[in-house]
């Protein structure tokens, strides 16, 4: 069964998306397949469609999950692979904070939004409304580098058919910005602070050590 299903941008008279029906005998329901083109397009998936059916290759669409969904399924996943506490708080803190952000935020939704019809447009206007509401060159790409492990795993998960996100570019850094500020004290100026530690300060910096854990 092939539908109209015409666009709002199309002329009248004319369609450009159809919806072909298929009938999925191991589900006992109707698949349906939204097709982009003339009709003559959707006659030619719908007798691919029922040539595989024959042939018994046929499969229903691929199962829909929206961004929020897969993001959590990928949480499970690194969970499940045992990686590190820091690198999970920190998806955990960019999916919350912009990737997720609530009703009521100046983002783009993109939780709600059905993860195989976000297009790298979408992605890019995401970014650039970060920037705009304050966000740092530093902070956008901490979100580009999860949005990029996310829709990674949507790939190798067959939940999308391509990753929008691949070879998606940082950005580049701004003169002036405000950046973290890493190597602060000199080696003199750290002999001065051990210098003038207490003997608590300076048995905690030593349990730290032996812990392979840095002091602070």
């Amino acid at each position: 069964m092939i539908k109209r299903s015409p666009l709002k941008k199309d002329p009248p008279g004319k369609c450009s998306r159809w919806h072909v029906v298929v009938y999925n005998k191991e589900t006992k329901k109707r698949d349906w397949h939204t097709i982009r083109g003339t009709k003559d397009d959707a006659k030619e998936f719908k007798r691919r469609f029922e040539s595989a059916k024959l042939n018994g290759d046929y499969i229903g669409p691929l199962e829909r999950k929206s961004f929020e969904e897969v993001a959590n399924l990928f949480l499970d996943d690194r969970r499940a692979n045992n990686r590190r506490f820091s690198t999970l708080e920190e998806y955990e803190t960019e999916l919350k904070l912009r990737l997720l952000p609530q009703a009521d935020a100046k983002l783009p939704p993109l939780g709600s939004r059905n993860i195989r019809n976000i297009k790298r447009a979408d992605m890019k206007v995401h970014f650039n409304a970060m920037r705009k509401n304050g966000c740092t060159v530093s902070q956008t790409n901490k979100s580009i580098k999860v949005a990029k492990a996310i829709f990674t795993y949507a790939f190798d998960s067959e939940y999308v058919t391509a990753n929008i996100m691949q070879r998606y570019p940082k950005l580049q850094r701004v003169d002036g910005e405000r950046t973290a500020n890493r190597g602060v004290f000199s080696e003199v100026e750290l002999q001065g602070i051990f210098e003038s530690a207490t003997p608590f300060e300076l048995a905690f910096d030593r349990h730290s050590q032996y812990l392979g854990t840095p002091s602070r």
